[in-house]
């Protein structure tokens, strides 16, 4: 069932599988069909994940404070002149989280050029590149 949770996971809303009511039947099918405490398991975990992916949990004014303190901003490595193409090894991901460039974006500014020159620790802004 792992797979069929990992498609619940990924947006899946309609799962096909095999089932019997009990492993001790013969036939081509039943190595590959789940038994009643599968089809249980499997149905129990699906709404869990559903659920999950449905939270519209949105953080408390305590718990941004600490994301935006946990979280990291794309931030120079060196000091770097205007007009340089950023490459991989002239940016980071640092602490805080409270730059304009989440870390998770970081792939998405290699490759950009540079309008400012930066200095070495500075957190980048979208601003700071040629379009």
């Amino acid at each position: 069932p792992e797979m069929a949770l990992a498609s619940v996971a990924l947006g899946a809303s309609i799962l096909e599988r095999h089932y019997t009511d009990t492993r001790y039947r013969n036939g081509p099918d039943i190595i590959n069909s789940m038994d009643p405490a599968e089809l249980r398991f499997l149905i129990d975990r699906s709404r869990e994940i559903h659920t999950a992916l449905m939270n519209p949990k949105q953080r408390t004014g305590p718990e941004e404070d600490v994301y935006r303190f946990a979280r990291a901003s794309v931030v120079a490595d060196a000091d770097l002149a205007a007009g340089h193409v950023i490459t991989e090894p002239d940016i980071w991901a640092r602490r805080p989280g409270s730059g304009e460039i989440a870390g998770f974006e970081f792939d998405k500014v290699v490759g950009k050029t540079l309008k400012v020159a930066v200095r070495r620790n500075q957190q980048l802004m979208w601003s700071d590149f040629e379009n």
